[in-house]
């Protein structure tokens, strides 16, 4: 019993990601950036604007482009999602500290080294990225459902061999 209501669930689980996501059912390597601090009103965004509009990384949006301005100029961390059949399985650094913002047809991200990271953080007088750690976590979800069919495939062998067992005694 408890080997059908699994399956069922990991069915359901893939139909709800195949219904509310946004990620492609072949195997992708998709670039993404995570917000690690609000620049707006703490430092001179013209200046930012500048760096995003010359030498700039375009990640383009999954979808239809939204309507409007761009965002303020943000901090980020840019990264790299290796995902299958819509379910993401790892992530990992891909420029590392960017400045970003969003456009309406996606993200511009401008590489940050460490010196301009400090003279950021001058210039805003707080420590933008010091306490930030990526979060991984959000990225492994993928393997709940492997693990879900390999319990699958454990639990069905079991009951075979039960029922194996039970057929041979007499």
């Amino acid at each position: 019993m408890i080997r059908h209501l699994l399956l069922v669930a990991v069915g359901l689980g893939v139909l709800a990601v195949w219904v509310l996501g946004n990620r492609d059912w072949g195997l992708t390597s998709r670039p993404g950036v995570d917000l690690v601090a609000e620049l707006s009103g703490k430092v001179d965004e013209e200046k930012l604007n500048h760096f995003l509009t010359n030498g700039v990384v375009i990640v383009p949006t999954q979808g239809d482009p939204r309507e409007g301005p761009n965002s303020p100029p943000m901090l980020g961390y840019s990264y790299r999602e290796i995902a299958l059949i819509g379910l993401p399985f790892l992530a990992y650094p891909d420029l590392g500290l960017v400045l970003f913002d969003e456009t309406p047809t996606g993200l511009r991200a401008y590489p940050v080294n460490a010196a301009y990271l400090r003279q950021l953080e001058t210039e805003a007088g707080v420590p933008l990225a010091r306490d930030y750690g990526f979060p991984y976590y959000r990225f492994l979800w993928g393997w709940l459902f492997v693990a879900a069919i390999a319990a699958w495939v454990f639990f069905q062998r079991r009951a075979k061999a039960r029922g194996r067992v039970e057929l041979a005694t007499v």
